[in-house]
């Protein structure tokens, strides 16, 4: 991955990632491994807005096994998503928020279901997102500019 443009809070949540891939004896790091990451490094916007959606861990896990054995998207296509979020908001790093939007705007990745499967919407987290990040008034853009989320 491109860490240059991680924060460093970005990076541990992938460096968490690993841990929980190894942790639960997956071959590669898939996005369920980086919401994971999201949760334990705990601090960043995307530990917030998971936070305020009671995302736990434990439901993350569970809703995990059924689908665990389904492809997902690479490290590099998460870290392209990412990228694509941060210059959305032309940013010129990859944050904790880049990681969750960029995940959620994966429309098949492993994350994106379970996150349904749970109840958690991730278009609904993508809005709190935009607003905790200060763009609450380019949601509709924001939106317009992803359809995939829309539908």
């Amino acid at each position: 991955m491109a860490y240059e443009k991680f924060t460093e809070r970005a990076r541990s949540i992938i460096d968490f990632a690993s841990e929980e891939a190894t942790r639960l004896g997956d071959d590669s790091v898939n996005t369920v491994h980086v919401l994971l990451g999201m949760l334990r490094e705990g601090e960043g916007v995307a530990a917030k807005v998971l936070a305020d959606f009671d995302v736990e861990a434990d439901a993350v896990l569970n809703a995990y096994q059924p689908i665990r054995t389904q492809p997902d998207v690479t490290l590099a296509e998460i870290e392209s998503r990412c990228l694509v979020e941060a210059e959305w908001f032309k940013h010129n790093y990859v944050g904790t928020e880049h990681l969750l939007l960029g995940i959620c705007c994966l429309a098949d990745c492993k994350a994106v279901k379970l996150l349904s499967s749970i109840g958690k919407p991730p278009v609904e987290l993508c809005q709190l997102v935009v607003e905790v990040v200060g763009h609450g008034h380019e949601w509709n853009r924001w939106l317009t500019d992803h359809p995939k989320l829309a539908n």
